[in-house]
């Protein structure tokens, strides 16, 4: 069994000795003096948990940036799926290939993957030596022939070291519900649901923990949460424990698990994000709202929770001579203001047309979460003359349901909400640049967000002395 030895690497801010022996870390400790086959100064270096990749089609790093800024089924039906139907058996391997090296590069060592051609992925998996879970990808367009044929080879192939299979049911809008329902039936044939079942008792109409002949399986974790098959509930609170001591603050975790045949098994945490702490409960009618209130008004928003202390607006000049070819100019000076924001440790409205974050300049503004996350609500503000499909914060979904930022999609000029612009426009200018303008209110702005009903309104501020709102 070969052996390294990684002397002196940082762990935790403290110099420290590695051993490896085959694949596995023999030993930590601030020194080892056992000989190893090759030894490495780990001087200057850094020693990190590894990253795993929770959700991957590897060989579409071939497509990257193909059809972009469109809406999903548009994307899917007119332009991936006809792409994906034309691929070969090469086009499945090298793209995965590609993937692997950006993941081995970025220090991902485990990847959980969907796609066509199985057997190029796993033979590039094994060439490389990353390890994989890779799902047999399934959809009711594959035709009955193609979809037995994975089923055929998900029960025919052995798992190595490296390599595990699992059944990959693609989404509810490509699988019926009868090829979800083979999916759990070839999953029982295969043990998988060993440990994670129970069966319907269609007798005594009770359900049982456990597999057993001539009844529904129902995948309700019993060997896990109740009979200690696996301590996957101790790992989860250890997790979330030291996870809201390091973020101050509860957590939120994405993770997956392997159980094996022994009871043994692996947990991969692939996200661990910090739960915002709710705003104050809305209990208004947003639409018993008259507009001489607001400044904005969406029936588009992403959000709920109410807020009262911001006082900035930065928006977006949009006069006569707005062009998206400036997109660019306007991203970078969003990005200066935005830092202001940040080492004040302050919160600011953000306004804008077209799509936050697009990857095209000509559909909006391309800018990376960094350089807005200081924005306390998002803001797409449609144009006459600029008329783009809403991103309605796809591109910043994650960020924005964990940081809990709002969104708002609004069409003035189609009646679809409201802007009024010309209250800004009528104030001082904190910062203006060519093409962006930051304006200040001596009183907060009231955030109201109706997360069930997707209603949005940021309310002027009353004047204190008459009880009007500073507009009138």
């Amino acid at each position: 069994m070969s052996s390294i030895l990684i002397k002196g690497v940082s762990l935790n801010g403290k110099a420290t000795d590695i051993l490896i022996k085959g694949n596995r870390f023999s030993r930590i400790a601030p020194s080892i003096t056992e000989n190893a086959d090759q030894e490495i100064d780990g001087k200057g270096f850094a020693i990190i948990p590894p990253f795993y990749n929770g959700h991957c089609h590897a060989a579409m790093t071939l497509l990257r940036s193909y059809a972009d800024d469109l809406p999903l089924f548009t994307w899917l039906n007119d332009h991936i799926w006809p792409v994906e139907d034309q691929m070969v058996e090469e086009d499945i391997y090298v793209g995965t290939k590609l993937a692997l090296l950006e993941m081995i590069k970025s220090g991902t060592v485990f990847f959980n993957d969907m796609y066509g051609m199985v057997e190029e992925s796993i033979k590039a998996c094994e060439e490389m030596g990353v390890r994989a879970q890779i799902g047999i990808s399934l959809m009711d367009r594959m035709g009955e022939e193609s979809i037995n044929g994975r089923f055929a080879f998900l029960h025919s192939y052995k798992s190595t070291e490296l390599v595990k299979l699992a059944v990959a049911p693609h989404a509810p809008y490509t699988v019926s519900k009868e090829l979800f329902e083979r999916c759990v039936k070839e999953a029982d044939k295969d043990g998988s649901l060993r440990y994670i079942a129970s069966t319907f008792d269609p007798y005594d109409q009770v359900i049982r923990d456990g597999i057993y002949e001539g009844g529904r399986k129902v995948i309700s974790f019993c060997g896990v949460l109740q009979q200690g098959v696996f301590p996957l509930p101790e790992l989860l609170q250890m997790a979330q424990k030291f996870g809201a001591e390091d973020m101050r603050r509860p957590v939120e975790i994405e993770f997956a698990c392997n159980l094996n045949d022994d009871k043994t098994g692996e947990l991969y945490l692939l996200q661990i994000r910090p739960i915002v702490d709710s705003k104050q409960m809305l209990d208004e009618d947003l639409d018993a709202i008259s507009d001489e209130q607001c400044l904005l008004r969406s029936d588009n928003s992403l959000g709920h929770g109410v807020s009262e202390d911001v006082v900035d607006v930065v928006y977006v000049k949009t006069g006569d001579n707005f062009s998206a070819a400036n997109n660019p100019a306007i991203a970078d000076d969003v990005e200066r203001i935005n830092r202001r924001f940040l080492d004040e440790g302050k919160n600011y409205v953000l306004i804008g047309p077209g799509r936050w974050g697009s990857s095209d300049n000509w559909l909006g503004i391309p800018v990376k979460w960094p350089h807005i996350s200081a924005a306390r609500i998002i803001v797409e503000a449609g144009l006459e003359n600029y008329r783009v499909d809403p991103s309605q914060g796809t591109h910043f979904f994650q960020n924005l349901t964990s940081f809990g930022v709002g969104y708002f999609t609004i069409n003035a000029y189609m009646n679809d909400g409201l802007f009024r612009q010309d209250l800004l426009d009528a104030m001082p200018a904190v910062t203006e640049t060519q093409y962006v303008r930051h304006v200040r209110f001596d009183k907060p702005l009231k955030i109201m967000m109706d997360g069930k009903k997707q209603k949005g309104v940021l309310m002027l501020p009353e004047d204190s002395n008459s009880g009007r709102f500073i507009d009138e």
